[in-house]
């Protein structure tokens, strides 16, 4: 009777939320995913403190953030106005950046959260890096489609090279975190997001920019690749070392 008093008492508040705000729609959108969340975070806090059927309370929370983020990834896109050019098909402002910087935010806080959590526990340390590589990715996500959504509506010219900045800094940070931290996994991922950098600047975005922002692109993504190269060449004695031990 409790869990089934519970789940009433959230369909009841996502109903009357959903109904409040239904006229204030970048409003509407933050305010359910921050219940789903809270109701993720409850069972968290119950599996934490559970010494039986702790599977249970596990599993609920993953739901629970599931449909946070399936809901992030089908409902709230769309009503952003997405579109197949991967941007968000209405004038950029302020309000509405806002809105989707909290809607993303309140679950990437949760899964940072989750992961900060379970790392430091024994028995659930092999799970951590799945809340971990989630969070990465929805944020890898979240600011690409911001990113590419500004530049088309107020620097057209240079929005294909702006990505490929923006994914060579995250190419950048994967590598230079996984030198620091001694994690493969990451370090593999910069470098085919590097990868990716390259051929995208070299077949796509030559076609489409201006010389001026073409040489800008150039060069920021150029000096990625040496700081990155750099990075390992100045990190190899640690691999060197790590493998001997």
């Amino acid at each position: 009777f409790y869990w089934f008093g519970l789940l009433f008492a959230f369909l009841f508040v996502h109903l009357e939320l959903n109904a409040m705000f239904i006229y204030c729609e970048p409003v509407r959108l933050p305010i359910l995913t921050t219940l789903w969340c809270v109701m993720a975070t409850y069972f968290l806090w119950k599996y934490l403190k559970a010494e039986k059927h702790s599977i249970v309370m596990f599993a609920a929370m993953c739901v629970f953030i599931l449909a946070a983020v399936m809901k992030l990834l089908v409902i709230d896109l769309a009503s952003w106005n997405f579109c197949e050019r991967l941007i968000y098909n209405s004038e950029y402002s302020l309000l509405y950046s806002g809105m989707r910087l909290l809607d993303f935010g309140i679950i990437l806080g949760l899964f940072f959260a989750i992961w900060s959590i379970l790392i430091r526990r024994d028995k659930e340390r092999k799970l951590a890096p799945v809340f971990g590589y989630g969070g990465l990715l929805l944020f890898f996500i979240y600011t690409s489609l911001e990113v590419n959504s500004i530049l088309f509506w107020k620097l057209p010219d240079f929005q294909m090279g702006g990505i490929s900045v923006l994914w060579a800094l995250f190419a950048i940070g994967f590598t230079s975190a996984g030198i620091w931290k001694n994690i493969s996994t990451l370090r593999y991922i910069g470098l085919v997001l590097f990868a990716i950098v390259v051929g995208k600047v070299l077949l796509v975005d030559l076609a489409h920019m201006k010389m001026i922002y073409r040489v800008i692109a150039f060069m920021i993504v150029g000096i990625t690749l040496l700081l990155g190269s750099f990075a390992y060449i100045y990190s190899n004695r640690k691999f060197m070392q790590s493998r001997s031990q």
